[in-house]
């Protein structure tokens, strides 16, 4: 039914709702898709706190090479679909498997935007190196050590990453002081 303007809407929806023959009565709501296809996008806190559809229309992040220094990262995982340059693992001689702290890292930084999935990323024009120099462990969400981060981090230095990522903390320690040393120079 078109509402024809000559009454308040509310009281012609009870009228209609009382009438035996009518199962409901209500009117049309309006929806809105998504924002960017990311069905995740607005509940992310950066799409607000960052203004992200802002930041992504100066700067995507494209051409960049970033060093994500984590746990292993699944590079089978629909939003980082093309994103990997590449992976190698500083832990042990395995094959780095999916971990869950390094996916979300590197998600957080490359997801890809409006693919109709999960979240879209703070620079999801960037390439990533998957670089695990950490693992998971049933506490900590990851574990690392002085070794592991020192050969990522040389690595990431060797392979000309602009921006290296590392989501983790800790004691001071003077290798890893005089690699980021050489990152910043």
């Amino acid at each position: 039914m078109e509402d024809t303007g000559t009454g308040p809407v509310d009281r012609l929806l009870d009228t209609l709702a009382h009438d035996p023959r009518v199962a409901w009565a209500q009117a049309i709501q309006d929806y809105h898709g998504l924002a960017d296809g990311d069905p995740l996008l607005p509940v992310q806190p950066a799409t607000r706190a960052w203004q992200l559809p802002a930041l992504h229309r100066a700067s995507t992040g494209r051409g960049v090479t970033v060093a994500v220094i984590d746990s292993g990262v699944d590079a089978n995982h629909p939003d980082l679909d093309g994103q990997i340059k590449l992976r190698r693992n500083f832990v042990d001689a395995y094959p780095d498997g999916a971990e869950a702290h390094g996916t979300a890292v590197a998600g957080i930084i490359a997801a890809r935007e409006g693919n109709g999935l999960g979240i879209a990323g703070i620079a999801p024009g960037a390439k990533l190196l998957a670089l695990r120099a950490c693992w998971e462990t049933a506490g900590p969400p990851a574990r690392c050590n002085s070794f592991t981060l020192g050969k990522a981090i040389n690595f990431a230095l060797m392979s000309d990453a602009r921006v290296i990522n590392m989501s983790l903390g800790g004691p001071r320690d003077r290798l890893l002081e005089a690699l980021l040393d050489a990152a910043l120079a």
